[in-house]
Parts: structure tokens; sequence; C-alpha cells
């Protein structure tokens, strides 16, 4: 079950982290979007991002502006181990 939420719940986060404009959904977002990746099983999460490459690819773009380094770093290692 936990797999089917991920890949339904993730995305939504990350699509609305980037789509809003208010600071407040944006913080909440992304504190849930954190929250998954540290909790997650590394090959759930490779399968997640492997399916949307390029929602993951615009959310590094938006959580360069916004977000922690160590969440920048994860996602950028993890695109890059699946090119």
């Amino acid at each position: 079950m936990i797999p089917v939420y991920v890949k339904t719940l993730l995305p939504l986060f990350c699509h609305s982290f980037q789509s809003t404009m208010i600071q407040s959904v944006k913080r909440s977002s992304l504190s849930l979007i954190k929250k998954i990746v540290h909790y997650l099983h590394v090959d759930l999460l490779t399968q997640v991002a492997t399916e949307n490459k390029q929602l993951v690819s615009r959310s590094i773009n938006m959580i360069n502006l916004h977000s922690t380094k160590t969440l920048k770093s994860f996602l950028r290692l993890l695109l890059w181990w699946k090119s």
C-alpha cells in the first residue's frame, strides 16, 4: 500500500511546490517531500524518480532556490545515478 501512496503523493507535492506562489504552501509541501524522501526506501524512491524524470528535474531547479543542501544533493545524485 505504501508504494501506491508514494507514487501518487510525491509527484503531487512536487507539483504543488512548483506551481504555488504562497510561501506557506511551498514550505508545507517541501516539508512533506523531505519527510517522504527521508523515510522512503531507496528502491521505491528510484522507481518514482524514473517514472517522473521531468518532474524531478524541475523540482531540483526549484529546490535550488528554496531548500536545504541535503535534499538538493540527494536528488542530483539520484538523477546522476539513473542516467
